[in-house]
């Protein structure tokens, strides 16, 4: 214990820690203090990068992501609600501090496996908070607006946003530190396979223990959300783990972890339980199924009209086309990751984004399959990175803050394992960074 706790000391002396802890902020509070701890990392990280006679280091993802902000950058001069367009721009340019922060201070793979510690910790830490919520209002019967941490400050901050905020959910799904439960559920699968991965890597015991318990935790947590899609997407992960086996367990680990899934699954199965019931409500007449094929249709219609640049960016734009098709005002965004932007800056927007995530994912697929050394570290890249595709067919992952600090967190350590694995020729270069 004295070890663990001269250990946290010696962290926390060090800057890049700051800049790591900022950036983990980012995910536990408020969105509208998510910039402010995004430009602090940046701060803590120039410190870092000072210290160690450095600079800022932004690889080749963050260079593909700066062309879809320059898209959206254009699209101000034909959207109809520019404030939301300037909203969002300022968004992904703000939040894009998370990545320089992040890839300029993994400086190795010591400081990535870190990071991955303080990962695990926060996210159990919020999947507590989901649990207590959960308890607290089905079995103590606390008001609805106890299932969101920050509701109350919220309802004070958002009092003078010009926009219209839809902040509590009055089913049993809880938010945690979010403002919303699919915003809840989306970030926390994202972060599932580096929570994993942290737990995989861990050897001393005080370390097991402290991510066992984040990644136990978290995972229970956010399945209050009753998200189905991320009940889909967490057996995708657990079919992958087995798949590629990225922590190398001999046969005898190997089949002991295989039998106790089965047994957890047979568990699930057999105790009538609140999950079993949130997925029969997948049926074509239940209103989020529904709702979400009458927007795909005005989706569809709406881009035959404006199929290259789109109606610019910000949700304002695409409420406003739902709304005049007919559709609630409840309806912000369009549901699916691809639709949404699309919608927002056109074929040619979604064909300049999705260079980067799938530069990703593919150079994380090929380190996973061709090495050993970073093996697993790749392997919750790849997974998070498909996780990213797999909810974006029913949701949309980028639209506040929170998901999109999110998403450069995902980009900067899929950028730092390729770049601590210089002997393997990746599928995207720049002559810079090799």
């Amino acid at each position: 214990m004295n070890k663990a706790i001269q250990s946290m000391k010696n962290l926390l002396e060090l800057s890049w820690t700051y800049s790591a802890l900022c950036i983990l902020g980012v995910l536990f509070f408020p969105e509208y203090v998510a910039p402010f701890l995004a430009i602090a990392s940046l701060i803590f990280a120039y410190r870092d990068a000072k210290m160690r006679k450095a600079a800022f280091k932004v690889n080749t993802s963050g260079k593909l992501i700066w062309f879809f902000i320059i898209v959206v950058f254009i699209s101000i001069f034909y959207s109809q609600h520019r404030f939301s367009t300037l909203s969002t721009l300022l968004m992904w340019i703000i939040m894009f501090c998370v990545y320089v922060s992040l890839t300029t201070v993994l400086t190795g793979k010591r400081r990535l496996f870190q990071f991955l510690v303080m990962l695990s910790i926060v996210f159990g830490i919020i999947g507590l908070i989901s649990i207590l919520e959960y308890l607290g209002y089905s079995i103590f019967h606390f008001h609805y607006r106890f299932l969101q941490l920050w509701g109350f400050i919220d309802e004070q901050v958002y009092y003078f946003y010009p926009g219209e905020m839809h902040l509590y959910n009055k089913d049993l799904r809880t938010a945690s530190a979010f403002t919303n439960p699919n915003i809840f559920a989306e970030v926390m699968l994202f972060i599932t396979p580096f929570a994993l991965c942290a737990v995989a890597k861990s050897k001393q015991k005080y370390l097991r223990i402290i991510t066992n318990c984040g990644f136990i935790l978290g995972v229970i947590g956010f399945t209050f959300a009753f998200s189905r899609a991320s009940y889909i997407c967490l057996i995708a992960i657990g079919v992958a783990f087995f798949a590629f086996n990225p922590m190398r367990l001999n046969k005898r680990k190997y089949l002991s972890l295989l039998t106790l899934c089965g047994v957890i699954l047979v568990g699930l199965i057999l105790v009538p339980n609140v999950y079993a019931d949130r997925m029969a409500t997948l049926q074509p007449e239940e209103h989020s199924v529904s709702e979400r094929i009458a927007i795909l249709n005005v989706s569809l219609e709406a881009i035959l009209e404006h199929p290259i640049f789109g109606y610019g960016a910000g949700i304002q734009n695409t409420t406003q086309v739902f709304t005049s098709a007919g559709l609630p005002k409840t309806i912000p965004h369009a549901h699916n990751l691809f639709l949404q932007l699309v919608l927002e800056n056109g074929v040619l927007g979604l064909c300049v984004f999705l260079i980067a995530p799938i530069r990703s994912f593919l150079n994380s697929t090929l380190i996973t399959i061709k090495t050993n050394a970073y093996r697993c570290y790749s392997f919750a890249c790849m997974c998070s990175m498909a996780m990213f595709f797999l909810f974006g067919i029913v949701e949309y992952p980028l639209l506040c803050p929170k998901l999109v600090g999110t998403f450069y967190i995902m980009l900067a350590i899929s950028d730092a394992t390729e770049r601590f694995s210089p002997d393997l020729t990746t599928i995207v270069t720049w002559k810079e960074n090799k």
